[in-house]
């Protein structure tokens, strides 16, 4: 019964050397410990950020180029793959009661609009945003910090300075696009060539380039809850 007595007490002394060696004199959590749960914590509820998974390629413009599209489409404004069972993340059609009790339907977008091209039936929201918010770019979102979607001047500029050919590498059809430093990105064609912008005429469309255009590779824009695009990401230099 001692010996018994004797083990269970050298037990509990060891539990509280334990409990003392992770913990203050305020009863907390050591630094070190604190520091390695927190830590763990946060890697759990952290999204991936894959910046590192990826590659880019130095044009000799003012961004890199990423030496891939990335491998889903989106709609615009949205970060998760487009979906054609789901509505439009920023566009809202209902109808609900006025203060009088008659009908009233409000429609139209709800982000990224313009004073000038507020809808009717929706007048009273616009919030004047021409660029994506770094929330609702695709490429920030799910490759990482480093990356984000171009905007249309770096399309243009991409268009401007660099050349377009239709290219076979490694037996894959696609579109080299070459720098003016002699470097290229390649676009395979088994691809949507039509590429996102971050960019906005606050009316409800947005900018993409259109790299197989005919005759030359150019800008228009389209309704961004009706099409989607794939994305070419871009980072600074």
């Amino acid at each position: 019964m001692k010996k018994l007595f004797f083990f269970l007490a050298i037990v509990a002394i060891v539990s509280l050397c334990r409990e003392m060696a992770c913990t203050n004199s305020h009863g907390n959590l050591t630094e070190d410990l604190q520091h390695n749960v927190d830590t763990a914590y946060l890697e759990s509820e952290a999204p991936d950020d894959e910046s590192k998974t990826h590659e880019s390629v130095d044009l000799g413009l003012s961004v890199e180029w990423a030496t891939e599209c990335m491998n889903r489409d989106y709609r615009w404004g949205e970060t998760e793959p487009y979906n054609e069972n789901k509505p439009y993340k920023y566009y809202r059609d209902e109808t609900i009661k006025d203060k009088d009790g008659f009908d009233l339907n409000m429609y139209g977008y709800t982000k990224y609009i313009t004073k000038e091209n507020a809808q009717e039936g929706n007048e009273m929201f616009y919030d004047n945003k021409t660029q994506l918010d770094l929330e609702d770019d695709a490429a920030y979102v799910n490759w990482g910090k480093e990356w984000r979607t171009p905007t249309k001047k770096e399309c243009e500029e991409l268009i401007r300075e660099c050349t377009f050919e239709n290219k076979s590498i490694n037996g894959e059809e696609g579109i080299k696009v070459t720098g003016p430093n002699g470097n290229f990105i390649f676009i395979p064609v088994d691809l949507r060539v039509d590429l996102m912008t971050s960019s906005t005429s606050g009316d409800g469309n947005y900018f993409e380039l259109d790299v197989r255009c005919v005759g030359k590779p150019a800008v228009h824009e389209l309704d961004r809850k009706e099409t989607w695009s794939i994305v070419r990401p871009v980072r600074n230099k």
